[in-house]
């Protein structure tokens, strides 16, 4: 095995955090919607997070194992890429905490811990199959 270039580190943990901080800038704005009684744009905003993230978090997976081709471990690649994907455990604590304090009637409680899951299976997805074309 080769090296991988020096910024690989840094790239391949910007793919995974990219991969649900993206979707989650887009739904935020929906969180501030109209609501009549409380929650329901906020919790919006987190569901179109959780679908978005996962997709984002799918073609960050693909871009990471796509660029191992032949100079790299696939094995640190999938584990750089996954640190920053991890992240989104934190950022969905954060968000859960900020919709308790701006919606009263809205909690997520241990929903909050489940939000990253898809995330990593996405990403997971997405190194498998960017690995399988990079090795065609």
């Amino acid at each position: 095995m080769t090296t991988p270039p020096s910024d690989w580190d840094g790239r391949t943990f910007a793919y995974g955090v990219l991969g649900w901080v993206i979707p989650g800038l887009m739904a935020l704005p929906l969180a501030w919607g109209h609501e009549s009684s409380g929650g329901e744009a906020a919790l919006f905003a987190v569901l179109v997070w959780w679908g978005l993230g996962v997709v984002g978090c799918l073609v960050a997976g693909v871009m990471v194992g796509a660029r191992i081709g032949a100079n790299g471990s696939a094995a640190d690649a999938f584990g750089i890429g996954l640190a920053g994907v991890a992240i989104s455990g934190f950022a969905a604590l954060v968000v859960s905490v900020a919709i308790e304090k701006l919606v009263g009637v809205l909690h997520l409680g241990p929903v909050t811990f489940l939000i990253p899951i898809p995330f990593v299976l996405g990403y997971g997805v997405g190194f498998g199959i960017g690995f399988a074309i990079s090795r065609n």
